[in-house]
């Protein structure tokens, strides 16, 4: 709607700037030439610049384009050299190449390394359980910043997720190309999940998938897993999910816009979302009718009551739909540290996310050590 009325806005500025700047002259042939002045350019420019801005981006989805990566545990010592966090990542990004690059953790009783290579990574062969981790939004600086690296190396941190490989991408954070778990994010997410299961098809090798998402990630994983019937999957982890941009739209306004302008309006921050993101459309708003085609899977959810963007009455509705046809367990924590997609430094949280994936015998730290510690970023010698 909103953008109907935009197309209106900038058609109308053609009109209004350009009629009274263009001038018809009889020329002694016959015919008419017409002069163009400066309101009629400068109104044809706006009025491109307008469209261009509400048209929605096109992106080429592929392994490279989103920077697919595998993170694995390893023990084995190598020799070493320091790396800034920004060296490693541009090592990772602008290169193909498969060699590992390596990240040490320390724990009190351990020391291993996180081995990170492009692609699927052949660190993945004799393992039964990998991760897909589709990370949630992030500030747009940070999305051509290896992000996605940087999500999984916190949530390895501090023992959130298994010990298992784990596959993760870069989603979409900018303008353009932001699109509430739609068809971009769902295009990248199904690209990761078959090659993943192609590339262990090609090993002859069985394994199972847990799928792991925060915020954003969980609505990609929710929505992924009502509309398709995906293979080697039957484990979930949603850390703060959200599920319907109109619920997003309605806590946003209340415990945010509200704050800075005393406005508490829904349906302004909502029509904001049709109208700033042009990859979003709002008639494809519907996960939440469809949580109920979610049946069969061993579900974890994690809520923090200081939540801004999921309310306690949002995740209670995920929780009651679907528990329905799901084995769900549901961690609710008050801690005042903990915030929307923000667990860390918080242990029983992690005691509880270790015990599920104990529970369904998924890789996972069997002594929950919150002391660790990361060496920075660092890579093999050549």
């Amino acid at each position: 709607m909103y953008r109907l009325n935009f197309l209106s806005f900038y058609i109308f500025i053609v009109i209004l700037l350009g009629t009274p700047s263009v001038s018809y002259t009889r020329m002694p042939s016959g015919r008419t030439t017409a002069t163009f002045g400066f309101g009629a350019i400068f109104g044809i420019g706006l009025s491109y610049a307008i469209k261009k801005f509400f048209s929605p981006e096109k992106f080429d989805v592929n392994l490279h384009s989103i920077n697919v990566t595998t993170t694995s545990l390893s023990y084995k010592s190598e020799e070493i050299v320091t790396s800034t966090m920004n060296q490693f990542v541009s090592s990772v990004q602008n290169n193909s190449f498969y060699h590992p690059v390596k990240l040490e953790m320390i724990n009190k009783k351990n020391d291993f390394y996180l081995s990170i290579k492009k692609g699927i990574s052949s660190d993945c062969n004799n393992v039964k359980n990998i991760t897909v981790f589709p990370r949630g939004y992030v500030r747009i600086p940070l999305t051509n910043e290896g992000a996605s690296i940087r999500c999984v190396r916190k949530y390895f941190d501090y023992d959130l997720l298994p010990r298992t490989p784990c596959v993760t991408y870069d989603s979409f954070s900018n303008r353009g190309l932001f699109n509430f778990a739609q068809d971009l994010d769902q295009k990248a997410l199904s690209l990761t999940i078959d090659s993943v299961n192609n590339y262990f098809e090609s090993q002859k090798q069985n394994i199972e998938i847990l799928l792991f998402g925060v915020c954003l990630g969980a609505m990609n994983i929710l929505r992924y897993i009502a509309q398709t019937k995906p293979k080697n999957i039957k484990n979930l982890v949603l850390i703060s999910p959200i599920f319907s941009a109109k619920r997003v739209a309605k806590n946003f306004s209340k415990n945010c816009f509200k704050k800075y302008t005393k406005v508490h309006s829904p349906s302004l921050v909502y029509n904001f979302y049709d109208t700033y993101f042009p990859n979003f459309d709002p008639n494809k708003d519907t996960i939440e009718n469809e949580l109920e085609k979610i049946k069969g899977y061993n579900i974890l959810i994690a809520h923090s009551s200081q939540d801004f963007l999921v309310s306690n009455e949002d995740v209670y509705i995920l929780v009651n739909k679907l528990k329905k046809h799901n084995n769900v367990n549901f961690i609710f924590c008050t801690n005042e540290q903990s915030s929307h997609g923000n667990f860390f430094h918080i242990d029983s949280i992690a005691k509880e996310i270790n015990q599920f994936y104990a529970q369904h015998n998924i890789p996972h730290a069997k002594d929950i050590l919150y002391q660790s510690n990361y060496h920075i970023l660092s890579f093999p010698i050549k």
